[in-house]
């Protein structure tokens, strides 16, 4: 997809979104970018090329049937406040477009057992389901999933192994040094959670790791990790080891998230960007948006989540899959503050 937009002159989602015959982009890019894609043998899944040929051959039905948002945070926290907001909402208006509707369960909300849940989302007629990120990484749930069609966002659900939708990490990583060293940076830091990277299967550390083997070793930064304890309470490394990483180190940047271990590095008194840099591999426009950093595409993720899943239901796909999918998107570089231009 990286090589269609290249090609087109337009941007990766845009290709997304033409591929997809989204009426967001016009009729005349459409077609364009499809016979580009054509020309370069890019093929669509696909069971998501059925679910377009069906739902255009019904668009008169308006309403196909619901499609259960499995939340793993309880109902008190706020949606608008929960740093995965960008795909509930994203996953609700493609549905909506796609002739579905949605309903969201708290999970984890005091009382509602996975059995109970089971119950309730057969009782509804509820066959296509989503798991959003839970707040714990390696939570479980235990549905008779031959009922459903699932589809995870994301790692931290342990079991079972279902189909995947979710950011290209390893690619994403890439995507941010390569801004970095476009712009004269030279020692990078990486500081992050190890709860985070376990979640993540350790992409972002993998293509860090690569980078450092291909520069030289007077400029490599050593990969600075952090158990917080508690993740309920606390996404803070502690104050005095991340300021003797950082006086030992002496990186020009510090990839991190927009919270971890930028608020720290602000308790410690380090002016960003003048004396330390700063990016986020998270950036969102409703959370710290003035960051610099890596945009993971909530809004792509959540729909084509909602893609994949009715897909499922069209084809009488259920249950836990035998060879489970990853579908990993390409986040895009965003310019905010906290960054110096050095060139």
């Amino acid at each position: 997809m990286r090589e269609i937009a290249k090609v087109a002159g337009v941007s990766q989602p845009t290709v997304s979104q033409a591929l997809r015959n989204h009426p967001r982009i016009s009729l005349a890019s459409r077609q364009r970018i499809q016979k580009i894609a054509q020309k370069l043998g890019y093929r669509l899944d696909p069971k998501i090329q059925e679910l377009m040929s069906y739902l255009r051959k019904h668009e008169d039905q308006k309403y196909f049937g619901t499609i259960g948002l499995l939340l793993g945070f309880p109902e008190t926290w706020g949606t608008e406040e929960w740093p995965h907001y960008g795909y509930l909402e994203a996953a609700e208006k493609r549905a909506e477009e796609l002739g579905f509707k949605c309903e969201r369960f708290f999970v984890r909300d005091k009382g509602l057992t996975d059995k109970r849940l089971n119950q309730i989302l057969i009782s509804r007629g509820i066959q296509g389901i989503i798991v959003f990120p839970f707040v714990k990484s390696g939570d479980l749930l235990d549905l008779q999933w031959k009922h459903f069609s699932p589809v995870l966002i994301g790692f931290n659900l342990e079991k079972p192994d279902l189909h995947r939708v979710m950011s290209d990490h390893f690619g994403g990583m890439q995507v941010v040094l390569r801004e970095l060293a476009d712009r004269g940076y030279t020692r990078i830091g990486y500081a992050i959670d190890e709860r985070i990277e376990r979640r993540l299967r350790y992409a972002w550390r993998s293509a860090f790791l690569q980078y450092q083997d291909e520069i030289e070793p007077r400029l490599r930064v050593p990969h600075y990790t952090f158990d917080v304890g508690d993740p309920d309470t606390n996404s803070q490394p502690d104050r005095e080891e991340l300021k003797a990483w950082l006086k030992e180190h002496q990186p020009e940047v510090v990839i991190g998230l927009p919270h971890s271990p930028r608020l720290t590095m602000q308790r410690l008194g380090v002016r960003m960007p003048e004396e330390i840099a700063y990016v986020t591999l998270d950036w969102k426009e409703f959370f710290h948006a003035e960051l610099s950093g890596l945009n993971q595409r909530s809004d792509e993720i959540g729909a084509t989540s909602i893609e994949k899943v009715i897909a499922m239901i069209q084809a009488n796909e259920f249950g836990i899959p035998r060879s489970p999918q990853f579908i990993s998107l390409l986040g895009q570089w965003h310019d905010g503050d906290y960054l110096l231009k050095k060139h």
